[in-house]
């Protein structure tokens, strides 16, 4: 390039030759580049437990701890009604349980027939959970892991048509319930723990459950079998059979105990059972619902809940623990439950007085329905996994394996799929290539020497030639001065052609130099080749 760059006379050769210098420390760089630390991803499998919404209360009937398990469940419930707005609105709770969205609100759910097997999306923002509480699952501990698992869970569903201020015997005595909706006809007596519903005036036994001091809960007995021999509780009709449950729910917005003066709000209810199969994707363990479809597993009908089961005895502690949480047990407490109905945001400022919140019986009937199901599927959740909600599924654990503690906590399992990113050495690609293509430039290029070594006859020399040619007998060109520097030598040169070669090609033994090509000359200064078998001096 020097010699091109001084001689100012460019040749493709010359570039050649000069781009091949160049790729020498570009191969270097290559070399130097083609690792990388790098991420990749291993995938495995695993077995996940989770926690299952069929269980019961049998255990709190069999154990001498019922009050302490009462407790429990009830610290778990009013601390997730008592969040914060962001983790109510959270896909987990507090305790980092997989909240459960209601299929039926996700926007484009049409519950058609035709529809029961589709995936839904469950959007990324004003996403309505059945509970506040979500389900514990077991493994989700590595902050490094992305978990991808379906869990086959249910839910409550509340329909209520009718929310007005009044009490549930006003409610009765308006006669304004769908004739369809209700079966009058029963007199089957409730369970000793239940009362029939007694206004003034008038008895409906066809209405049974509990009252408190600011709020009461009452179930028609349409779904009432025969009475078990030898059990205080009643036998609930088979799956297949059990009618829609009824609710008449009534309470006071000042959220205290009963005020005279204060007036009174009651909604009727029908709740069902949602049966779904969510798919949950855990970045360690921040989980979510992705999506949500209906369970395609055999299960009871809707009208069916699990209030209906254990010879409805799950019915007759759920009502009367969870009206004991509700209930303010004293005038001088509040209820957060029933501030949830008006301000779910933060019900212990409606308890206090310190917002203005709406009395429940004006609200909108679906809005009323969705938070106090809200309640309802809470307060289940908390109180059949009153072991598991804060601490976490143990993998392989059975839960409740005491002989004092009735039947054992059940659990499902999941198959998931694990990944992590672990560190590894990368090739890079667009390096490797480079440093691929440069070396093979490059060998060929220290090949081509020695392929011309081979064939070149002549012993190799290493001098400018314009150094070679000054003064030399054997070139015939105009005087260029003596003072003059080898490169404007060679610049005034640059046309004329040479040759390292025989300059006495004539004479028995021959003379090797470097002597001129120039066509005008064809005596003695003509330089001949050199050959193999000639004798040079």
């Amino acid at each position: 390039m020097l010699a091109q760059v001084s001689l100012r006379s460019m040749s493709a050769i010359g570039c050649s030759l000069a781009a091949v210098w160049a790729l020498s420390p570009v191969g270097g760089q290559a070399s130097l580049r083609i690792m990388s630390i790098g991420k990749m991803l291993v995938t495995t499998s695993a077995s996940f437990d989770y926690l299952s919404t069929n269980n019961s209360y049998g255990e709190w009937l069999s154990s001498s701890g019922a009050s302490s398990f009462k407790n429990t469940a009830i610290g778990l419930y009013l601390a997730s009604l008592t969040a914060p707005q962001r983790m109510k609105d959270s896909p987990t709770d507090l305790w980092d349980n997989v909240k459960i969205p209601m299929l039926e609100d996700i926007p484009g759910w049409t519950g058609s027939a035709d529809a029961t097997d589709t995936w839904y999306e469950v959007p990324q923002e004003n996403v309505s959970y059945s509970s506040l509480i979500g389900i514990p699952v077991s493994g989700i501990d590595s902050i490094a892991e992305t978990a991808t698992f379906s869990l086959e869970t249910s839910y409550w569903r509340l329909e209520c048509p009718i929310v007005q201020r009044g009490s549930a015997c006003d409610m009765l005595e308006e006669g304004s319930f769908p004739t369809n909706h209700l079966s009058l006809n029963y007199t089957t007596v409730s369970p000793a723990s239940l009362n029939i519903l007694n206004c003034s005036g008038f008895v409906r036994e066809d209405w049974y459950g509990m009252w408190k001091l600011s709020s009461s809960l009452y179930t028609n007995n349409s779904n009432i079998g025969v009475k078990r021999s030898g059990h205080t509780g009643v036998g609930c009709e088979s799956p297949s059979t059990t009618p829609v449950r009824h609710l008449l729910y009534s309470g006071w917005p000042t959220y205290f105990a009963a005020d005279a003066d204060d007036e009174q709000f009651t909604a009727y209810c029908t709740i069902t059972t949602s049966w779904v199969e969510a798919e949950v994707n855990c970045q360690g363990r921040e989980c979510a619902v992705q999506r949500l479809r209906h369970s395609q597993l055999p299960h009871p009908p809707p009208s069916w809940t699990y209030l209906d089961g254990s010879q409805c005895i799950n019915y007759d502690y759920f009502i009367g623990w969870f009206l004991g949480v509700v209930d303010a047990s004293s005038s001088a407490q509040g209820s957060l439950p029933q501030g949830y109905l008006a301000y779910p945001g933060d019900p212990s400022l409606a308890v206090h007085g310190l917002v203005t919140a709406p009395n429940p019986g004006d609200i909108n009937p679906s809005l009323f329905a969705q938070r106090l199901v809200q309640l309802l599927n809470t307060w289940w959740v908390a109180s059949i996994g009153r072991e598991v909600v804060s601490s976490g599924v143990k993998m392989g654990s059975v839960g409740r394996d005491s002989p004092s503690s009735g039947e054992p906590l059940r659990l499902l399992t999941t198959n998931s799929i694990l990944s992590h990113q672990v560190d590894t050495i990368a090739c890079m690609d667009p390096w490797f290539i480079t440093l691929v293509a440069v070396s093979a430039v490059l060998i060929v290029a220290s090949v081509v020497p020695l392929a011309l070594r081979l064939c070149t006859h002549a012993p190799a020399f290493s001098l400018l030639v314009s150094t070679m040619l000054k003064d030399s007998p054997y070139f015939e060109a105009p005087n260029t001065g003596s003072t003059l520097e080898s490169s404007d030598r060679s610049r005034l040169l640059r046309h004329r052609r040479v040759r390292f070669g025989d300059v006495a090609p004539g004479d028995d033994i021959g003379y090797l130099a470097v002597g001129s090509l120039s066509d005008e000359d064809e005596s003695d200064g003509k330089v001949g080749r050199v050959e193999r078998n000639r004798l040079y001096r």
